[in-house]
């Protein structure tokens, strides 16, 4: 059999990567990525520490540990028991909805990642370069596979962040653990047990919990592997392969065969979110903010926006009519709305109250959301524009985005990063700290993770 198709090699390309992959390995611009991608999830991670998501999740644990004394999120999340630290802040990474995505990976990368690199760094007082070692493993890995098998889960339901997500975690634990092959192997094997979440939960509480408990399994996973737990060593074999037993299907998983070669991380890289809501909605607001902004539009005058777009995009906003900040994340209408009445898309833009608002409920009927023909299933097209129409009493006024703000394409500047990563710490830190801990992250390498730990706990 020609290599390219043998499956039993799969599991073993992923081994000899992270077991041989060192930090000189990774391509300079790669590095400047992996600095962005802790410096966007430790700022949104941080901004979810007054959220109901991080209170329920904090009590919980509370509530299990009887001599614990009441602490503060933030203190349980960075300096707590093991899996109590993966858990919470795994969780807080993705309440907002705020983290970035790639879509080789189909998902949201990072906080599969950072969580469990930062729950094994205060255990071992982690140098920058491992953690950045450990992050680029891990991203290759996860969207390799994903680029193999994650379309396929996503379109029958599968939350990817979490199913598929969960594989590159364990490729970074693996190169912090200092893993063996066997290890490894079974690693995945468990981890391949473990692997769920559904988007039947997008728009609920439920789905950032996912995201905890991905990075509560993997580190738990990590100490069993460590003690001698076994599991099968080859999740890729027949039978009952990964991507037969999650789609039904025997896929093409080749390109599994790039990791190593090719770097997703500088082939593509990540797109950093703006808005903190499904990136899915995020061409549509920029066109919006940019016509309402330049033509001064009054929702007044306003008797219908046209949205249209990639097929994926009405399949994962399913909240037309939503009621809720979380519904509204995940709707077209809700964000176009707040978008054109507020001329802005904020953290604020996602509460109860402003979801509530009579005007807003009112320009959320008037919002048309249509498959561009080009983009639709079965062109095989995957996701490049969406254009806005936006039609006044007098005229009509229309804008096409091919790329979203913080797209590799149309990328943060750095000045783009630290207005985000301050406008998410404000509220919880004093400036000096936020330019003390944005400054170690920037020059990450040169870091301990001791260093960084101290600014992250020390809370106005």
């Amino acid at each position: 059999m020609d290599k390219k198709y043998n499956q039993n090699t799969y599991m073993n390309v992923i081994v000899d990567f992270i077991r041989n992959t060192t930090y000189k390995d990774i391509p300079d611009g790669v590095r400047e990525v992996v600095k962005y991608a802790f410096k966007d999830t430790i700022g949104v991670s941080l901004a979810a520490v007054d959220t109901v998501e991080t209170k329920i999740v904090k009590e919980i644990i509370i509530e299990a540990n009887e001599e614990m004394e009441d602490v503060s999120a933030i203190e349980l999340a960075l300096d707590g028991k093991g899996m109590e630290r993966a858990l919470l802040f795994g969780t807080m990474s993705h309440v907002l909805d705020f983290d970035d995505v790639n879509f080789t990976f189909q998902g949201h990368p990072s906080v599969t990642l950072i969580p469990i690199i930062l729950t094994i760094a205060k255990e071992r007082n982690l140098t920058g370069q491992e953690m950045m070692r450990a992050y680029a493993i891990g991203f290759e890995v996860e969207a390799r596979i994903g680029e193999s098998i994650g379309g396929r889960q996503y379109s029958q339901g599968y939350h990817t962040t979490s199913t598929v997500g969960i594989f590159g975690a364990v490729a970074a634990m693996s190169a912090l653990m200092d893993f063996d092959a066997k290890q490894i192997k079974q690693a995945f094997g468990l981890a391949s047990s473990l692997a769920a979440g559904s988007r039947k939960n997008f728009g609920t509480m439920t789905k950032p919990l996912h995201i905890g408990y991905l990075n509560q399994n993997v580190y738990l996973l990590s100490q069993l592997i460590k003690k001698g737990l076994t599991a099968t060593t080859d999740i890729f074999s027949d039978p009952i392969s990964i991507d037969t037993l999650t789609t039904g299907e025997k896929l093409d998983l080749s390109n599994i065969y790039k990791v190593g070669k090719t770097w997703e991380l500088e082939e593509f890289g990540i797109i950093f979110k703006k808005y903190p809501c499904c990136a899915y909605t995020h061409r549509s607001i920029d066109g919006v903010l940019e016509l309402v902004n330049k033509y001064d539009i009054s929702a007044d005058e306003v008797e219908n926006i046209e949205v249209i777009v990639h097929y994926h995009v009405p399949k994962v906003l399913i909240y037309p009519n939503a009621k809720t900040a979380l519904e509204g994340k995940f709707s077209m209408q809700y964000c176009l709305a707040a978008a054109l009445f507020d001329r802005e898309i904020t953290l604020q833009t996602f509460t109860d109250e402003n979801v509530h608002r009579e005007k807003i409920q009112d320009l959320m009927s008037k919002v048309v959301m249509t498959v561009d023909k080009e983009q639709e299933e079965g062109s095989g097209s995957k996701e490049k524009a969406a254009t806005v129409k936006i039609n006044t009493k007098s005229k009509t006024l229309e804008k096409k985005v091919d790329n979203p703000i913080g797209h590799p394409a149309n990328p943060f500047t750095e000045k783009d990063m630290h207005q985000k990563f301050t406008m998410c710490l404000k509220n919880n830190y004093e400036s000096a700290v936020i330019e003390s801990l944005y400054g170690k992250l920037t020059s990450l390498e040169q870091q301990q993770y001791n260093s960084i730990l101290k600014d992250m706990l020390y809370q106005k």
